[in-house]
């Protein structure tokens, strides 16, 4: 879809735009060039209605709260060498048992 369509459209229309239509389109409602003419007016006035959208968009997408990390041992698992880690990918088998990957050498 192009800025050029969203003119053409009815106010129900352009208000059954999806949210992700919108963010598609913020590049031309942002960069849009109004030309002179009769149709001038209309267009400035769907450009605003679209831009305030768009930044409550924005805004909302900034207050959603950001999920949380998942680790594989919530409370840590002490290994063998004595330091507590949170991921599996932190667990090392060495020959005197399980290490992280500081004490790995020490214990091989």
């Amino acid at each position: 879809m192009l800025i050029n369509d969203i003119f053409e459209m009815t106010e129900t229309e352009r208000n059954a735009l999806t949210d992700a239509q919108i963010v598609g389109l913020e590049y031309g409602i942002r960069y849009f060039s109004i030309e002179a003419g009769p149709e001038a007016r209309h267009q400035m006035n769907v450009l605003r209605e679209l831009n305030i959208r768009l930044e409550k968009l924005r805004a909302a997408m900034v207050a959603s709260p950001k999920p949380a990390i998942r680790h594989d041992y919530p409370t840590g698992r002490t290994l063998d060498c004595g330091c507590t880690v949170y991921d599996k990918h932190e667990v090392m088998n060495a020959s005197t048992g399980s290490a992280c990957e500081s004490c790995y050498d020490r214990m091989s």
